[in-house]
């Protein structure tokens, strides 16, 4: 049961890690960090993520649920 606990603890942070990667990868409603590089006047895109908002959003849901699911199922091994 501990090493099976062990798993379960490296899978959560591993989720963590995407989940934060998911976030910040997400293009802000305002102008953000894309903005005040200089990003939203001239040509350059190199700070958003155009192109790609509906898949990182729903990735970021998926992610979140596994969060949700990970932590009870961690709660319920530490009974």
């Amino acid at each position: 049961m501990n090493i099976l606990f062990i798993l379960v603890l490296i899978l959560f942070c591993a989720i963590c890690v995407g989940l934060i990667y998911f976030v910040l990868s997400q293009e802000p409603k305002q102008g953000g960090l894309s903005s005040s590089m200089g990003g939203s006047g001239g040509g350059s895109d190199f700070f958003s993520a155009r192109g790609s908002t509906g898949q990182l959003v729903q990735l970021t849901f998926y992610a979140l649920g596994l969060f949700m699911f990970i932590a009870l199922l961690l709660n319920v091994f530490r009974l």
